[in-house]
């Protein structure tokens, strides 16, 4: 993993919690102050990585951009993927995403996405989207994957089945996780193939500047953020023939929309198959271009 990929998945895992205690108050409202917040994150990036000069260098820009422009979003964001709360879980990760993007973008995108979700119920939130921009010309994938036995997700569906997925709602300060991506990384584990963490295993191998590397850190952050809840059978995407065939093609060809066409098309299969799975709420609300932009921009 590269400290460019810690430093994000750690800002979405532990920015607000450092060695158990709760974030500082900030004025008038129960978020970390700009500064606190700032120097919070740089504290616990450099804690958990052994590196803090080198992550600190490479998560101040995402951290100060996003601060500075909507003080108090990271805080947020974290008290609530510790909310162990579904509806605010899904809701701050997609915030998450978009502040990232908000932040190597534009800052005014930031703050126009907040007001959108606004770690609301998901209903109350809206898609986020990208203009295709220099991908428009691509030629996207018709395929649909992950179909077995009639179906795209996991046995778990309608409400009993939310219910069954909250307990895989974790501790996302738990440096176990980290561990578990590590030791896929280095070889020691073969996962789940059709789980989260079998789509990160595999994407792994891949150099830089490909494909296969920006959705491989893309996924890890995810997992970082997330661990298991709403994984559904995504590993059955990014193991597939179709999508293997594009990891080595650099992350800035079509290869990166190509797979996120993919990856959405699963979502919204999943969707349509259960409305009320978590991972297809979430996943079908992430257009493929703006998935193509978080991995050629950020991962």
């Amino acid at each position: 993993m590269t400290f460019r990929y810690m430093a994000l998945a750690l800002l979405a895992a532990v920015v607000g919690c450092a060695a158990g205690e709760e974030p500082v108050a900030g004025a008038g409202a129960d978020l970390v102050s700009t500064q606190d917040g700032a120097e919070l994150a740089r504290g616990v990036l450099g804690a958990r990585s052994g590196s803090k000069a080198k992550i600190a260098d490479v998560a101040d820009g995402f951290v100060d951009t996003i601060e500075s422009d909507r003080p108090g979003t990271l805080a947020k964001i974290s008290l609530e993927l510790r909310s162990r709360d579904p509806e605010r879980v899904i809701a701050a990760k997609l915030l998450l995403d978009a502040s990232i993007a908000g932040a190597v973008r534009s800052t005014s995108i930031l703050a126009n996405v907040e007001r959108n979700t606004n770690i609301a119920p998901i209903e109350a939130t809206v898609p986020l989207v990208f203009g295709l921009g220099e991908t428009s010309d691509c030629v996207l994938p018709t395929e649909r994957l992950g179909l077995v036995n009639g179906r795209y997700g996991d046995d778990r569906s309608g409400f009993g089945g939310a219910l069954a997925d909250t307990q895989d709602l974790v501790d996302t300060t738990n440096p176990n996780l980290f561990e578990t991506l590590r030791r896929i990384d280095d070889g020691e584990l073969v996962p789940d193939l059709e789980s989260r963490l079998g789509a990160y295993y595999a994407t792994r191998g891949y150099p830089e500047e490909t494909t296969g590397r920006a959705v491989h850190n893309a996924i890890g952050t995810i997992y970082l953020a997330l661990a298991n809840y709403g994984q559904e059978k995504i590993g059955r995407v990014f193991s597939s023939a179709q999508a293997k065939a594009l990891y080595m093609t650099p992350v800035e060809s079509c290869a990166s929309l190509q797979i996120a066409t993919l990856e959405h098309r699963y979502w919204s299969d999943v969707a349509g198959e259960d409305p009320l799975s978590p991972g297809g709420r979430l996943g079908a609300m992430f257009n493929p271009a703006a998935r193509d932009f978080l991995q050629q921009n950020v991962f």
